[in-house]
């Protein structure tokens, strides 16, 4: 996991590509929206390198969006706000399917 500001600075072909050469799967960007991702998404898709989407429980419109569009599994976040900083209520949240 990385922010999008060190890739764009080395390079976003060139770290895809150093990526797969290192062995790595796949990556998360959590600060790329997924509507603006087709820069970085086209170069891990040249350099065999999964794109994990993030998906927020509040994202019920963009959830089956990003799933359908996902190469590997998306990235579920499962509780709202900063994590560790407050006692989860788990039963504010459902299963979206």
């Amino acid at each position: 996991m990385t922010y999008m500001n060190p890739v764009y600075t080395y390079g976003t072909e060139r770290f895809m590509k150093k990526c797969a050469e290192c062995g790595i799967d796949g990556v998360i960007i959590p600060d790329v929206p997924f509507e603006e991702n087709d820069e970085v998404s086209g170069a891990c898709e040249a350099a065999g390198v999964g794109l994990i989407s993030m998906i927020a429980p509040t994202s019920k419109e963009r959830i089956h969006m990003i799933a359908e569009q996902a190469k590997r599994l998306p990235l579920l976040r499962i509780f709202i706000g900063r994590n560790g900083c407050e006692k989860p209520d788990y039963n504010r949240y459902s299963c979206y399917g």
